[in-house]
C-alpha cells in the first residue's frame, strides 16, 4: 500500500523543524562567539594598560599579588584587587564567591590620586590597617565600618559613590562562562550584549546579565545574575562548604569568633585571603544594601 501525502507531511515537517532548530543553534553559537571575542579583546586591552603598573598598600609598600583594575571614568589611578575578584567603580573590591567587599591597593604610591580607595586606609581609623586589605561592613543607614560591626559606633563612614562592576579579567571570564552555560542549556534567546550594556570605560550596567536585584541594590544587581548562572555551576561545592562552616559565626581580624546575626539576607562569610596572608588578616566583608 503506497504512502499518502498525509503520511509524508509529518516527516517533511519534522525535517524542516530540525533544520530550523539547527539554524537557530548556529545563530546562537555565532552570537556567543562574537561576544566572547569582544570580551577577550577588552581583556587584552586591559592587560596592556595594566602592564608595568605596580600596586601599593596605603602605607606605600608595593605588593605584586594584587592586580590593577581598569581605571574608573574620571579618575587618575587604578585600584587593585586579588585575582578572581571584581573591581567596582567606587574603588572597592568584590569577592563573588562569599559576597564580600573590601578595600584593596592602588597604583598610586601616595594613595592620594582619585581612583584610590580611600576607605580604611589610615592606621588611626578604627579597624583599619594601612599595610593590607581590609573588609568593609555595613552599619545601616548608608554607613560603613572597617573590619567588623563593633567599629560602627566609633569609626563609621559613607561610601560616596555607588559601585558598578568593571570588566576586569575575572568579571569578563565569568560573563564568558555564563554565555557558554547558556549555550549548553540550549537557550537561543538568552544572550548578553556587550555593546548595549557597557559604558565607554567597560563598566557593566546593573541589569547587564540578569537584571535582578535580590535585595542588594540596583548598582550591584549584576552580581546576582553572575552568581546565579556561573558560580552555582562552577563553585557550588566550595560555596556550600563555606556556608556550612561559617553559617553561625564570623571571624574578626584577630582570629576570634563571635556569634553572627540570626536574620540578615546578605551577610557574607569569613573572607579567606590568598595563601600568603596569615589568619590574622582574614576578614569578613559586607555587601552594602
Amino acid at each position: 500500500m503506497g504512502l499518502t501525502s498525509s503520511n509524508r507531511l509529518p516527516r517533511k515537517s519534522l525535517s524542516l523543524g530540525i533544520l530550523r532548530t539547527t539554524h537557530r543553534e548556529r545563530q546562537l553559537y555565532v552570537t556567543l562567539s562574537q561576544m566572547q571575542l569582544r570580551v577577550y579583546f577588552v581583556i587584552s586591552l586591559l592587560e596592556i594598560l595594566a602592564a608595568g603598573q605596580t600596586c601599593y598598600w596605603p602605607n606605600g609598600v608595593p605588593n605584586d599579588v594584587v592586580k590593577p583594575c581598569p581605571i574608573a571614568a574620571g579618575t587618575e589611578a587604578a585600584a587593585c584587587c586579588f585575582e578572581d575578584h571584581y573591581c567596582l567603580t567606587n574603588g572597592l573590591r568584590f569577592e563573588p564567591l562569599t559576597l564580600t567587599m573590601y578595600r584593596g591597593a592602588c597604583t598610586d604610591e601616595t594613595f592620594q590620586s582619585s581612583g584610590c580607595p580611600k576607605y580604611c586606609d589610615k592606621s588611626d581609623i578604627p579597624g583599619s590597617n594601612n599595610s593590607l586589605h581590609i573588609g568593609v561592613w555595613t552599619c545601616g543607614n548608608a554607613r560603613f565600618s572597617c573590619s567588623n560591626l563593633q567599629n560602627c559606633a566609633t569609626g563609621n563612614f559613607a561610601v560616596s559613590l555607588h559601585g558598578k562592576i568593571m570588566l576586569n579579567e575575572a568579571a569578563s571570564m565569568d560573563l564568558g562562562n555564563m554565555a557558554a552555560a547558556t549555550s549548553t542549556a540550549g537557550n537561543s534567546s538568552g544572550t548578553y550584549s556587550m555593546g548595549n550594556d557597557t559604558d565607554s570605560k567597560g563598566s557593566i550596567s546593573a541589569g547587564a546579565a540578569a537584571g535582578i536585584g535580590v535585595g542588594v541594590g540596583a548598582p550591584l544587581a549584576i552580581v546576582a545574575g553572575v552568581l546565579a548562572v556561573v558560580l552555582l555551576c562552577e563553585k557550588k561545592p566550595t560555596a556550600k562548604t563555606a556556608r556550612t562552616s561559617q553559617a553561625s559565626e564570623m571571624v574578626e581580624n584577630d582570629g576570634s569568633k563571635v556569634s553572627g546575626p540570626s536574620i540578615q539576607p546578605v551577610w557574607g562569610h569569613a573572607h579567606m585571603g590568598p595563601p600568603e596572608l596569615s589568619i590574622q588578616q582574614h576578614v569578613r566583608h559586607e555587601l552594602p544594601q
